[in-house]
């Protein structure tokens, strides 16, 4: 057999190479599978901050305390409760997170603006939360104005789901001025917390009607 190749001017290692090439894919084939195969990629919706205020609203409501979310919630939860709308406080970082904040808004003939700090402060079992701001009137008379700063904080429940372990509005009040400073800030306890949604709001009531300024 040798002896017939070597005539035939064709080496060993030339069949050896040519037995191989034969298992080797063309780059053309290549392309040609690529091409044909279709990767779906999975999009989050968008939500608008007002259908995620929303949303948080109606698992808040959903659920009494260490209850473990159904597995959409949690994920909501976990997607959410991070981003800039509600501010961000992980465990871990076991330190107090202050966010500042400077609104206005109005209605009904007034106008007012809030401006001050919200804050939480995540332990490993002790926490506190709290907010200290002014509202000021900058045209019109209110009636009255009311402060409150609202957290509500979720946590590990059950094999590894998340449930709310905490909620809490405190409030301050003030009647017939243009002006109201607070200072409102409250411990609890809770196990393991792993985020936290947090907002401080105003709420002003005129001689026609009602209007809020709020953090989220």
């Amino acid at each position: 057999m040798r002896n017939v190749l070597r005539k035939l001017g064709v080496s060993s290692l030339a069949l050896t190479l040519g037995f191989v090439s034969f298992g080797v894919l063309s780059p053309n084939a290549n392309a040609e599978e690529t091409s044909n195969t279709k990767v779906v990629e999975v999009k989050q919706p968008t939500l608008t901050k007002d259908q995620i205020i929303e949303r948080f609203e109606e698992i808040n409501l959903k659920y009494p305390n260490n209850v473990e979310f159904s597995k959409e919630d949690a994920d909501f939860v976990r997607t959410y409760a991070k981003s800039t709308v509600f501010g961000e406080s992980e465990s871990s970082t076991l330190a107090r997170k202050s966010e500042y904040f400077n609104k206005g808004g109005g209605g009904s003939g007034i106008s007012a603006t809030m401006n001050g700090y919200v804050w939480d402060d995540i332990g490993v079992v002790n926490h506190s939360f709290g907010a200290y701001f002014s509202t000021r009137i900058n045209s019109g008379q209110a009636n009255k104005i009311t402060n409150s700063v609202t957290i509500t904080s979720y946590g590990a429940i059950g094999k590894g789901g998340i449930g709310k372990v905490y909620s809490n509005t405190l409030s301050d009040s003030i009647s017939n001025t243009n002006y109201l400073y607070s200072d409102l800030s409250e411990g609890y306890t809770a196990y393991a917390v792993a985020y936290t949604s947090k907002y401080a709001k105003t709420t002003v009531n005129g001689q026609y009607g009602t209007f809020t300024i709020a953090t989220y």
